[in-house]
């Protein structure tokens, strides 16, 4: 089970990442359809944390360093690391950028 767990995980991660490789949440304006075109606008930030959070509980289970990178890459999505470099925890540039995205 676990194996599966991360291979969807990783899999979602693979779909997350832009190509200058920064984490970049599927959006939520029209999102991904199979066979589809990926939403890269309105992204969520409650799918950067849910990211650092299973990435962390993937490092916890298996001690890989790649998850704990993975964790940190979609954590730095809210210090400016993003499609906009857009500072999410600066609350004046936040109120501008979120769900812009």
């Amino acid at each position: 089970m676990l194996d599966r767990g991360l291979e969807a995980l990783r899999w979602l991660r693979n779909c997350s990442m832009s190509g200058k490789g920064h984490f970049r949440p599927i959006g939520s304006n029209g999102f991904y359809r199979r066979g589809g075109a990926r939403a890269n606008f309105d992204q969520q930030p409650i799918e950067a944390q849910a990211t650092v959070s299973a990435c962390l509980e993937a490092y916890r289970a298996t001690s890989d360093v790649w998850w704990d990178e993975h964790a940190q890459r979609a954590f730095d999505w809210f210090i400016g690391w993003n499609d906009l470099g857009s500072n999410s925890t600066r609350p004046r540039q936040a109120d501008a950028a979120m769900g812009c995205m």
